[in-house]
């Protein structure tokens, strides 16, 4: 929808797609038909990120409903932290990430459109000052039986402030509120998106019917945002300064309101009800209604602020799986991963695997409780190291750790951060044997280093992170050639690490799956 268009018949549907380019918040109005997203000058939306491919995704728009598909995109498309592999539907309120970009899925609503028309202050409209203050009545003295009134609304919206709900469920609240204090028809809430637009989030009659090709007035709404107060008009039908006012005149509107949501010296949108019938609003009606908008103000911030806090901890729960504190800390401030998922691409990265000499025979000698506690403890420690090294952990197989270096993040030194890791994690075994192990463990380590697809891969049910490509199976398999207590290091990564790293030559070695011989070295303490 077109919230400029003053025209009567021209309210329609728009989704909206809003994202952050180069620091700017920007939003883009998804036409109807089809759009194509990505890097390429030709596309209908052109993103300038390096993750964006040149043709990314293609938007489909019709019938009131928009699909996305990813047109073949190099680092993937997801919704709502899921990988996206054919056409699917967006709503209101998901997220989509192309590569590493964000991008928030909105949609502008029939229920509401705007009119111009000029306010004159007369005797037929009142204002009211707006502060973000405790309860009060606006600066008007209220009678005993509004003061009541001001009481049970500011008890009723305290519970709805200590309650932790989700968004949606707070507008409702704060709909419903409104319709419980004033005695109004129809109530519209309007918040502010990234862009600083205004978009309508409830319109809906006080039978709870949803609004469709409601009109209000733009200049209101303006003045209201602009100066900061909650205003009424008693009677529009004898008020001159709305005689203009299709939004108003066209609905034979008697009565409205208007207030704006004001926290913490921001305007996050405003809070608009009127009576298309022979009902009118008296002043003491906007005295409650300035205070019911300051307090909805607050619950609003206090949903979204637990939303966002809810959103981080799953993802850094996540993240924690896999990375060290610093690295999760690091994909979480980077702001690009705003659902926890890591875009898979290219690097250059170290790969090391440590696995359990003969653990089959060690199993059956352990009951399996032992087991379990042997394999936790070794887990355990093995883990602690490579976090340590911020390296990120790729997974357990059987009694085998893998673990990645270089990944997510760029890591120069990542070679002699893996090799590092292995020498520290043979040491460490040293004393669990000692102090934990029931029988003495042993381990074969081994290092390649090269090029590997890294990030979160899977299905649109599950996702999990994972580095993929040669350089994984050739380490894996330079692992199984390893001497009890032996570490190898690969030509690649020797290389890589530097003069500091202290090897002995062992000569090229055939390896399946390999064209070449790799040469390899084992490592000095």
């Amino acid at each position: 929808m077109d919230l400029n268009a003053s025209q009567p018949g021209s309210v329609r549907v728009v989704f909206t797609v809003s994202y952050v380019e180069n620091g700017v918040a920007k939003r883009f109005d998804v036409p109807p038909g089809e759009t194509t997203v990505g890097r390429a000058p030709s596309c209908g939306l052109i993103l300038t990120d390096p993750s964006v491919s040149r043709q990314h995704v293609s938007l489909l728009f019709r019938d009131a409903r928009l699909f996305v598909r990813d047109v073949g995109s190099r680092f993937g498309t997801y919704k709502n932290a899921e990988r996206i592999t054919e056409t699917t539907e967006l709503v209101a309120g998901d997220s989509l990430v192309l590569g590493s970009l964000p991008l928030q899925i909105g949609r502008i609503d029939p229920g509401v459109s705007f009119d111009d028309h000029h306010i004159i202050n007369d005797l037929h409209t009142v204002f009211r000052p707006v502060v973000p203050a405790p309860l009060g009545t606006g600066g008007a003295e209220a009678p005993s039986g509004e003061a009541a009134r001001l009481m049970a609304l500011l008890s009723e919206i305290g519970r709805t402030l200590v309650l932790v709900q989700p968004l949606q469920q707070v507008l409702d609240k704060i709909v419903d509120l409104t319709f419980g204090s004033v005695p109004a028809e129809r109530a519209f809430l309007m918040l502010r998106d990234v862009s600083g637009q205004l978009v309508p989030t409830v319109a809906r009659s006080r039978e709870g019917i949803r609004l469709s090709g409601a009109r209000i007035s733009r200049t209101v709404v303006d003045k209201v945002l602009r100066e900061r107060v909650a205003m009424l008009a008693l009677d529009t039908a004898v008020d001159p300064s709305l005689a203009g006012a299709l939004s108003i005149q066209g609905a034979t509107v008697r009565s409205f309101m208007c207030a704006p949501l004001w926290n913490r010296n921001e305007v996050i949108g405003v809070l608009y009800v009127d009576n298309p019938s022979t009902k009118q609003f008296a002043a003491a009606d906007l005295d409650v209604f300035a205070a019911l908008s300051n307090y909805a103000a607050v619950a609003i911030e206090q949903a979204r602020l637990s939303d966002e806090l809810l959103d981080e901890t799953k993802r850094r729960e996540r993240l924690q799986r896999y990375h060290s504190p610093g690295v999760v800390n690091r994909i979480l401030g980077a702001g690009e991963s705003p659902e926890g998922h890591v875009a898979a691409q290219m690097r250059d990265v170290s790969i090391m695997f440590a696995d359990i000499v003969e653990f089959t025979a060690l199993s059956q000698r352990m009951t399996p409780g032992e087991l379990v506690t042997l394999l936790s403890g070794f887990f355990e420690l093995v883990t602690d190291i490579i976090f340590e090294y911020d390296g990120t952990l790729d997974k357990f197989i059987g009694d085998c750790v893998m673990a990645v270096f270089g990944a997510p993040f760029d890591q120069p030194d990542h070679a002699q951060r893996c090799v590092a890791t292995a020498r520290e994690v043979r040491r460490a075994l040293v004393t669990f044997n000692e102090q934990i192990a029931p029988e003495s463990l042993q381990l074969r380590i081994a290092v390649n280093s090269g090029e590997a697809m890294v990030g979160d891969v899977g299905s649109s049910k599950r996702r999990e992170f994972a580095v993929l490509g040669d350089v994984v199976n050739a380490a894996a398999r330079i692992e199984r050639l390893a001497r009890p207590g032996q570490i190898l290091l690969s030509k690649a990564t020797y290389a890589r690490a530097g003069a500091d790293v202290r090897a002995n030559a062992l000569g090229p070695v055939t390896i399946r799956g390999q064209q070449e011989p790799i040469e390899l070295f084992e490592l000095i303490d």
